[in-house]
């Protein structure tokens, strides 16, 4: 009996068809858990009570949600106080600063001076000095408000465009005016800043100006004077290992160079005492060019 190929055919189409309609529903229905999962985040945020905070002297007004705010203890304990009102008035923080803290609350980043530009070693320095100076304001609001993903997100700016070798005043300049007001238990700028103080420390020519502002640090005293004379210790401890390491490749390629001169010495001896044996011209005796000497 004849065979029938389009039946099997047809048969493994149907199977076919029914398997990725099976993988298509259980996609779809992924995608509607996880786009109901995000839905949910999002709705429970903006449906939560929303607060209206008043910043600065001028008192710039902003509408938040209280699930944003309580991301910082801070701004958290003070919604509780301010249940009834929902209004909070923060008259000694600048609004500029705040605006990006709220930025920063709601997308967990936030956009900084030198955003605005694709290269920053190719701004003015006043531009970066500005941008520098943003980026510690900000790590302050961040340390008042509790909130150290926020300074951890502009240390990483910081040091994406701080340039010890193009600029380094304006980073120390900055560094100084936030040590002003720096707790003495932080441990996320403080690290930051001994790194590259260091690393400005080690090159083999700092400008006049840079010395004249590390002397004066000194002089007048204070954390930022401790850490700038620590980065001082640890930059003379790396080029002392430096200076050790190459000093050890000195005198290892000295003792191999001695080694060397010694057996070519040794050769040219047994070479001449062969030639004086024979008593005439080495380059012309076939035994001696053979012999392993």
């Amino acid at each position: 009996m004849a065979s029938h190929p389009a039946q099997g055919t047809k048969r493994d189409f149907e199977e076919m068809t029914l398997a990725n309609k099976a993988n298509e529903e259980e996609t779809s229905l992924e995608t509607v858990v996880a786009d109901k999962a995000l839905s949910d985040r999002c709705g429970k945020r903006l449906k939560s009570t929303v607060f209206t905070i008043f910043v600065g002297p001028d008192k710039e007004n902003f509408i938040v949600h209280q699930s944003a705010l309580n991301a910082s203890p801070v701004l958290s304990r003070l919604c509780s106080e301010s249940s009834i009102t929902n209004r909070l008035d923060l008259p000694d923080d600048d609004p500029s600063q705040f605006g990006l803290l709220l930025e920063f609350l709601y997308s967990k980043d936030f956009d900084s001076l030198n955003d605005d530009s694709s290269d920053s070693r190719d701004n003015a320095q006043g531009t970066r000095s500005a941008a520098l100076e943003e980026l510690c304001q900000i790590y302050r609001i961040g340390e008042k408000y509790q909130l150290p993903n926020l300074q951890k997100c502009a240390v990483d700016k910081l040091d994406k465009m701080t340039d010890t070798k193009r600029d380094p005043m304006s980073f120390l300049q900055a560094a100084k005016e936030l040590y002003k007001t720096l707790a003495d238990s932080d441990s996320i700028f403080t690290p930051f800043f001994l790194k590259k103080a260091e690393k400005l420390l080690r090159q083999a020519e700092i400008p006049a100006s840079v010395r004249q502002l590390i002397q004066e640090a000194l002089a007048f005293g204070g954390e930022f004077a401790n850490d700038i004379f620590k980065a001082q210790r640890n930059a003379f401890l790396e080029s002392q290992r430096a200076n050790q390491e190459k000093a050890k490749e000195l005198k290892s390629f000295q003792t191999a160079n001695k080694s060397w001169q010694d057996l070519h010495t040794e050769t040219q001896n047994r070479l001449e005492q062969i030639k004086d044996n024979h008593d005439y011209n080495h380059d012309d005796c076939d035994y001696c060019t053979k012999t392993d000497i």
